[in-house]
């Protein structure tokens, strides 16, 4: 995978039907006019994210079907729910987070999955997170401390302790916004404050704000967008920051200074393609879903990115080098926290737990 820091890329092409595991791969599709066939307008995660994603499903989907496949950029759960709501278009097939899933569907903002647009084989690959009603498992990706290789020579940081460690490890740092519960800062602030991974939940806000409190001096920025932490430390800006590994791991393989740590990562579970009831293209939608999930494609999205495929009969395409990099490898699962989805989908007098949190994170923020 080749990245310059200059910010263009292509990913690397990498032959994924590999030996006798090619007999895997479906069919193609049979291909139709592009007038006949229609559009299907789709999120684009952006940076190396978006790149793999149009290398692997977007342009081979294209040119299967005669589809055209329209983009739009990757919105955070809550300004999707907002658009939905207010039947604001936010495009036929878009990305949400686990723990958003249920939110949506409990609202009535999302169309049932047409499993019959789904080879039966790719469904039942589906694990160990299997399709929801609402929703196909897009993806797995850790949160990750990361940081800048040549801030602090030798001493890099191993532990979101370090992260809270302002004397040793001296520097500014970012952390993805709390408003946005799914970029996991919560978890993050109590392993940092000393909590075991097995005791985060049910989370203790009143802890997390005090904690976070101790070093908001040195935080310069609550990122929002996926892209934002490792432009951060490309430029310098900060010397250590939450960040997604697979971001990560692009910039470092591209020649930036950069690195992660397994150690204390989250773990989601997963991100999920959704087809929002308003829905212009929602039969394209659902081909396009189907697309995804096939065998091939995952493999062919993960060995461009280090995000685990959802479909399990991918890994009988990937070679064993790229299996050691996914989030979810036995050597790189043990030392992570997996993010209690279910607590977070839990209502509190009515109202989402996420929404809660939302709330008091900007709470803090005024105060």
């Amino acid at each position: 995978m080749k990245r310059n820091l200059s910010g263009s890329y292509r990913p690397s092409r990498r032959n994924v039907l590999i030996g006798a595991a090619a007999s895997l791969a479906a069919p193609m599709i049979t291909r139709v006019g592009a007038a006949e066939a229609g559009t299907v307008i789709v999120t684009d995660g952006g940076g190396a994210w978006g790149d793999a994603q149009k290398e692997a499903y977007y342009e081979p989907f294209e040119k299967e079907t005669g589809i055209k496949v329209r983009t739009i950029p990757w919105a955070p759960g809550p300004k999707i729910m907002s658009a939905i709501q207010a039947n604001v278009s936010v495009g036929d097939c878009v990305d949400v987070a686990a723990n958003q899933l249920s939110r949506f569907s409990k609202a009535g903002l999302l169309l049932p999955i047409d499993t019959g647009a789904f080879d039966p084989k790719d469904l039942a690959g589906l694990q160990p997170v299997p399709a929801d009603k609402f929703g196909i498992p897009a993806l797995f990706g850790s949160m990750c401390l990361s940081y800048d290789k040549t801030a602090n020579g030798a001493h890099v940081p191993q532990t979101w302790a370090d992260f809270f460690d302002v004397k040793n490890f001296p520097g500014s740092r970012s952390i993805g916004s709390g408003q946005n519960p799914s970029l996991r800062s919560f978890e993050i602030i109590l392993m940092g404050d000393g909590v075991p991974m097995d005791k985060i939940y049910p989370i203790d806000f009143d802890r997390c704000f005090a904690a976070l409190e101790r070093i908001r001096g040195s935080i310069i920025k609550f990122w929002t967008a996926p892209a934002e932490p490792g432009q951060m430390l490309v430029d310098k800006n900060v010397v250590m920051t939450s960040a997604y590994n697979g971001r990560i791991a692009d910039l470092k393989a591209g020649g930036a200074s950069v690195d992660f740590t397994w150690r204390q990562c989250t773990l989601g579970g997963p991100e999920y393609w959704v087809v929002p009831k308003n829905a212009e293209n929602p039969e394209n939608a659902f081909k396009l879903m189907a697309y995804i999930t096939r065998a091939d494609r995952g493999a062919a999205f993960a060995n461009l990115i280090d995000y685990s495929p959802t479909n399990v009969r991918a890994y009988d395409l990937m070679p064993k080098e790229r299996l050691a990099a996914m989030p979810t490898a036995p050597q790189n699962r043990g030392e992570q926290l997996l993010i209690n989805v279910n607590w977070w989908s839990e209502e509190v007098n009515g109202v989402p737990r996420e929404q809660l949190a939302s709330q008091l994170w900007e709470r803090w923020l005024k105060g």
